[in-house]
């Protein structure tokens, strides 16, 4: 059941888990009187914000999906991403109108706005201008949409190791698969141990970024947004809110480390995840003598086309040798590498294409061409690595 606790701070807005609820469920109702529903894309290209999830999850309630995008793309990429995932209508704050009217009809250009700017674009629909009060009957027709498990959920773009952005079909089952299995792996003996507060720097038109979001909503977390990062006002954050969990990249982990944090109070910081890039023992060695105060610096491996993470690093600090790995295998998850000529690499130290396989790994690519990618149920990720005992593990047990 929602709750009256705060699931999201934004601007200094606080948004309850019982207004996360009713808004997305007052987003399902407007989205349908707009006749979007089962099998329709909307193009999400918004910053960051607590309207972000809520929109998503109004989308979800009917089946709808959602494709993000940087709000800052050129016409140009906007086209091409609009035409990759086939969208159907566009969400956007009204500064952007102007690099979409070649591409959207204006009723298909909705927007996000909370001013009287909106007012300029009397055609286009708005959120939360617009949206409909709940009734009886709205909740009962929305309680009759039908949404199966392996029904598409997010379609985030992905250039994986291609030259162009691909359009990554991901199922609820997908979504669930990859959230149990990180639940178990890690969250489940993380949690106890934090005051359940987070802030989200990491794009949410980034799947990594935005499940982070999801997850915490699902586990009663609050999480402070940044609209876009911004590093005083991140160190602010942490100190204002008392934040214990930050979920980064390398480039935050090297500025915490080159910015003097003296006059921030960040004892309340204790555990840090990383993904997207190794970290190189170096840079963990600076960060931790800096952050005395962090228990966990857990470093992950992962793809879109996985949802999140396929590899893990084990809860603690590292020792020397394996400082900057990303970790084992999680429980799920199988791996093999394959050489050139197609046969499975056997012994360490040795190359071979990374193939993965899970029930989280994506239907596949939508308006694709190239060759299969998913194999007998593998996924080709394209990339080499070199063997080791992680590659040969089935889980990570």
């Amino acid at each position: 059941m929602p709750t009256k606790s705060f699931g999201m701070t934004d601007e200094n807005v606080n948004r309850s888990f019982y207004e996360v609820d009713e808004l997305s469920h007052r987003v399902a109702a407007f989205l349908d009187t707009l006749h979007f529903g089962e099998g329709d894309t909307i193009l999400m290209m918004l910053p960051n914000s607590s309207w972000y999830p809520i929109i998503f999850l109004g989308g979800a309630l009917i089946g709808c999906c959602m494709s993000g995008i940087n709000p800052e793309s050129s016409t140009d990429e906007i086209r091409y991403y609009a035409k990759k995932c086939g969208a159907d209508a566009v969400l956007c704050e009204p500064q952007h109108v102007s690099k979409l009217k070649a591409i959207f009809t204006a009723d298909k250009i909705l927007l996000l706005s909370t001013s009287d700017v909106s007012k300029e674009y009397p055609q286009s629909p708005a959120i939360p201008r617009d949206l409909p009060e709940l009734n009886a009957k709205t909740i009962k027709k929305l309680s009759e949409f039908s949404v199966l498990f392996d029904d598409v959920l997010l379609m985030p773009f992905s250039s994986g190791t291609g030259d162009s952005p691909r359009c990554v079909l991901l199922t609820h089952r997908n979504f669930s698969a990859a959230t149990t299995m990180l639940k178990r792996a890690l969250f489940d003996k993380l949690l106890p141990e934090t005051r359940r507060k987070t802030i989200a720097i990491l794009p949410f038109y980034h799947v990594s970024g935005f499940w982070a979001l999801l997850y915490c909503l699902l586990e009663g977390c609050h999480t402070i947004i940044m609209k876009s990062f911004h590093p005083i006002p991140m160190l602010e954050m942490i100190e204002k809110y008392e934040v214990d969990t930050l979920n980064v990249v390398p480039s935050i982990i090297q500025f915490l480390c080159r910015i003097d944090t003296g006059r921030f109070n960040l004892s309340s910081l204790k555990i840090v995840l990383c993904g997207s890039n190794s970290l190189g023992k170096e840079l963990c060695k600076t960060f931790l003598d800096r952050f005395p105060s962090v228990h966990h610096l857990i470093q992950g491996y992962g793809m879109t086309e996985a949802v999140v993470l396929s590899h893990i690093s084990p809860l603690g600090l590292p020792d020397e040798k394996h400082l900057g790995s990303c970790g084992k295998l999680i429980q799920g998850f199988e791996a093999m590498l394959k050489d050139e000529s197609g046969r499975v690499v056997d012994g360490p130290y040795k190359s071979g294409e990374l193939y993965i396989k899970s029930p989280s790994i994506m239907l596949g690519y939508l308006n694709y061409e190239g060759e299969d990618v998913i194999v007998d149920g593998w996924y080709r990720t394209g990339m080499f690595r070199i063997s080791a005992e992680i590659c040969k593990e089935k889980t990570g047990e």
